[in-house]
């Protein structure tokens, strides 16, 4: 019989052989994409292994006295949820390197982490690209956030290096989940590596298990949700109040920023508040996308329906907002924009096929959040929000708008919100410390 290693190596062959010939057949249909969508090609060849050299010169930078601990964030909300745990690694003198996959998350990582990590892009999942990066890295530990679970990538860094590998955050969808049972016999030796999965919820623990090999379900333990964790927001308020003052809205204004669209959401929520904008004319409209690459196709839609609006790239202090909307193409400014608004609409969750958004990220600063029925991918927070009676749950548009104007005109509903949110955040905080314990016992390390 074949040793563990061996399995786990004979399947991770076939996966990189169907791999290979699953790109060569199917070239013509990504080439074009590919060609003609610019956030497509965003990091190309470092995602292929080919290591720049000015990514060279950061990587001879880090501090080889220190613990390198490599943590992937996909994108903004996974990068978001990891930054206070990255701002206490940090404090412990331990050298951070993040990877994201996307363009905006990697936008916003070097923005708000470049000076302090080394950022790069995540490799794709071949032998070519994984293996240089990871050897030019060297990393000590490293932590994988949520779902990304790449067969290759785990078995390098779990079997052909000494470095300890972590899922933290994880959690399994019921889609995702589905997906993984159906290649359960393949993936079980892989993902058996992983040094330590900490998932989110029990029942996130036990679908995990049932992937694992029966020796390394020891290895799997629930944490928590590092998004429950607050951020310093303390440390942001001027950067909040300078954008409260360039959004430049009439004292009397009561804000609603509609978070996190989709295609088919924009014109469903639009028409919802400009209705009631006919009896409430102090009403003001911020629209976030989810996707940036999608505010020309946003912003066709606003004028085809005859809504004036101003882009958030054209605002400016020394002139007047006169529209009552205004379209956000900026990247990373959500949650400040979230803190001097009255209410929030987090979208995602009024089309069957989303799943949902982080409604957490209103609550921590303390504004009162809406939002709707299709909240798959985030079960565990909705029934905590929930059970707490911290957020409006509603189930259509016209249910939407009644919660709207009972949120407009009763200040005392409005409140009972913020406090219920705060003390459901208060309730379940302490993740990411406890994280931090974890790592520094696996990195035998102390904070000198």
């Amino acid at each position: 019989m074949l040793s563990k290693s061996k399995e786990a190596f004979r399947r991770v062959l076939l996966y990189q052989a169907l791999l290979l010939i699953a790109v060569f057949f199917t070239l013509p249909f990504w080439v074009l994409p590919f060609v003609f969508v610019p956030k497509l090609r965003a990091g190309f060849w470092q995602k292929c292994g080919f290591i720049s050299p000015a990514l060279e010169a950061k990587l001879d930078t880090l501090n080889r006295n220190q613990p390198v601990l490599w943590i992937h964030a996909v994108s903004v909300g996974e990068l978001l949820a990891v930054k206070p745990l990255i701002h206490l690694l940090l404090e412990q003198n331990i050298t951070v390197v993040i990877s994201t996959t996307t363009k905006t998350g990697q936008t916003l990582a070097q923005t708000d982490l470049g000076n302090q990590c080394v950022v790069l892009y995540f490799p794709y999942d071949a032998f070519f690209a994984v293996n240089p990066l990871v050897k030019a890295i060297r990393p000590d530990l490293v932590m994988i956030m949520e779902t990304e679970l790449w067969p290759y990538f785990i078995w390098y860094v779990g079997h052909r290096t000494s470095t300890a590998l972590y899922l933290i955050n994880g959690r399994l969808s019921d889609k995702s989940f589905l997906g993984y049972q159906k290649i359960k016999r393949f993936l079980r030796p892989i993902l058996s590596l992983l040094d330590h999965a900490y998932m989110q919820t029990k029942l996130d623990a036990q679908r995990f298990k049932s992937l694992l090999l029966p020796h390394a379900i020891n290895k799997v333990s629930v944490l928590g949700n590092l998004k429950f964790d607050l951020p310093p927001w303390h440390e942001r308020q001027d950067k909040i109040q300078h954008l409260k003052k360039l959004f430049n809205f009439p004292k009397d204004s009561t804000v609603i920023t509609v978070a996190s669209t989709h295609e088919g959401e924009e014109a469903l929520l639009l028409n919802v508040l400009y209705e009631l904008s006919r009896d409430f004319p102090e009403l003001r409209v911020v629209l976030v996308p989810r996707h940036p690459d999608r505010i020309p196709q946003v912003s066709r839609l606003l004028r085809e329906e005859t809504f004036r609006f101003r882009l958030r790239s054209s605002l400016s202090e020394t002139s007047l907002n006169t529209e009552k909307t205004v379209l956000v193409d900026s990247i990373g400014e959500l949650k400040d924009i979230l803190a001097f608004s009255d209410m929030a609409i987090v979208a995602g969750s009024f089309l069957p096929h989303l799943g949902g958004h982080n409604i957490l990220e209103p609550i921590m600063v303390g504004t009162p959040v809406l939002y709707g029925p299709y909240m798959s991918n985030f079960k565990e927070i909705t029934y905590t929000v929930g059970q707490h009676e911290a957020g409006i749950q509603v189930q259509d548009a016209l249910a939407l708008k009644h919660a709207i104007v009972e949120l407009m005109t009763n200040t005392h509903e409005r409140e009972r919100l913020i406090k219920a949110g705060y003390v459901m955040l208060a309730a379940h905080q302490g993740q990411t410390h406890s994280l931090v314990e974890a790592v520094l016992k696996q990195l035998h390390w102390h904070s000198i």
